[in-house]
Parts: structure tokens; sequence; C-alpha cells
């Protein structure tokens, strides 16, 4: 058993596998920062194990769950009635202030059709959940009339998305907010590390194609170095934040040593540093 995506050649962004410890889901991040979970929930699994599945779910902003879970949520999304697995999933959607969209978008309609003897049995079990606070212009399509020799029917989520604009590193230090920190000895382990080299690479790929044309054809005035590097840092934070996940800084007494003055010339290090490199070129 297992679950399968299938990516369209003219998706916009680049498509990378996360990994996801439970062979009922499957893990896709599309650019930079949205997540995409692929779940399946067999109608044979017991109801503690839906939890476990569930729980162990890696929740990041900006994630959609999409699937069959085999979940009927009655009144909630428009349906004849409940099963058991109802307040499981309800409670873990509050729990991780999470939407279910068939709630707004899709009420009443349903995603499962058969037939037994000579009625027609209608049931909503396939869901498209999301923690995203607002989704823009979002519309939920089920193609009814559309035989694809499954008693589910085709969903379609649409809507409109904004990549959150991550700071650059100057900003931040003029600013004077608090280094960021992850946890780097994760990166030891072989699949995190897969996975922060290909979230890296997918990431870094437009940067990289612009500094490949930089070199193949110097310009006349000097490129934007300032912008390069902040492009550069945002992907190497991105990619760790996606892998290995950030760390909150150690106890003040770790620090006897840093002081404001060191601090100071730090700041000035990290203000120097592109400008420096720009005069080289």
């Amino acid at each position: 058993m297992g679950v399968s995506a299938l990516v369209s050649p003219r998706c916009p962004l680049p498509v990378v596998e996360f990994p996801v410890n439970c062979k009922y889901a499957l893990g896709l991040q599309l650019g930079r920062s949205l997540r995409l979970i692929c779940l399946y929930l067999p109608p044979s699994l017991p109801t503690a194990e839906v939890q476990s599945v569930l729980d162990s779910l890696p929740l990041t902003d900006d994630t959609i769950i999409c699937g069959d879970l085999n979940v009927r949520l009655g009144r909630l999304v428009g349906d004849s009635r409940t099963n058991m697995r109802s307040s499981v999933l309800r409670r873990w959607c509050d729990d991780h202030g999470l939407n279910i969209l068939n709630k707004t978008l899709a009420y009443g309609i349903p995603t499962y059709l058969t037939c037994r003897g000579h009625a027609e049995v209608s049931s909503i079990v396939d869901y498209y959940i999301t923690n995203m606070p607002l989704v823009r212009s979002a519309s939920i399509s089920v193609a009814l009339d559309l035989s694809l020799g499954s008693d589910h029917k085709l969903m379609s989520l649409s809507f409109e998305y904004s990549v959150p604009v991550v700071p650059s590193t100057q900003s931040s230090s003029s600013s004077g907010q608090v280094r960021r920190l992850w946890n780097l000895s994760r990166l030891k382990e072989p699949e995190v590390q897969k996975l922060y080299v290909s979230t890296f690479c997918s990431l870094s790929a437009a940067l990289l194609d612009q500094l490949q044309q930089l070199c193949s054809s110097p310009p006349s005035t000097r490129p934007p170095i300032d912008h390069l590097n902040a492009e550069l840092n945002a992907a190497i934070y991105s990619a760790l934040d996606k892998s290995v996940g950030s760390r909150t800084s150690r106890p003040k007494q770790w620090k006897r040593f840093w002081t404001s003055q060191l601090q100071a010339l730090a700041d000035r290090r990290d203000w120097l540093y592109p400008r420096i490199l720009a005069c080289l070129l």
C-alpha cells in the first residue's frame, strides 16, 4: 500500500518530496513554503492508529492535507451521518488550528457515490484541510458527472497564493533581532541531509541561473551584490527550516564572554562583508 502523486510538467513551482514517517502519507513541497500532504486512511485502520497517523504528520505553516480519510463528519460538512473517526479528526483539527475546507467551499457535495441494490449511496469522505489562515479566491470543484472507474469523485482545489517574504540578513542585523539558530547536528542523518540538499537546490535554482548569466555575460555596471547575498541566505535559511528545524538560543550563562562591544563588531562585519565583495568585482 502506498500513496502517489502526479505533478503537471506545467507546474510553475519546483516540487520536492519531504519525508513523512508514515506509509499512509506522501509529503510534497511546492516552491519555498507551500507544503502538500497526500493522505489515505484505509477503512480497516483502527481508530487508535488513525489518531497516531494524524499526530505523526509534520505540520508547518502553509500546509494543505488532502485525500481519502474515510471519515464521515455529518452535519459539519453536510453529510448524512458520522462515524467513529469523526471525533478524532475534529479534535485533531481543533488542536492544530486546521480548517476543513469542505465545510465552507463544498458543503453537502458528496465525494463518494455508488449503487447498492437499486439505491444510490453517497457520502463525504475526501477532504481538503489546511492551516493557512486565509485562502484567497478559493474554490473546490467535485466532478460528479465524470467517470474515472472509481466510486470516489475527482476533486480539485483552486486558490491564490502569495509566497511569504523572507527578510534579508542585513535588515535583521540592523533591527537587532536575535540570531537564528538551527539543529545543525541533524545534518549527520542521511535522510535529513538529503532533504536539506534537495530543498536548497530547489530554492536556489533561480539564483544559480542568474549567477551563471552574470558570469557568462558580465554587465557593464556592478551587479546587485546585496540582493544576491540576501537571496542566497534566504534559500539556506528556508532549507534549514524545512529540514533540521530551528532551535532556541542557549541560556545566558553560555555567553558570558560575549559583550556589547563584540556584538557591535560582529554587526559591523556583517555590514561590511557584502560591500567588500562588491568592491572586488
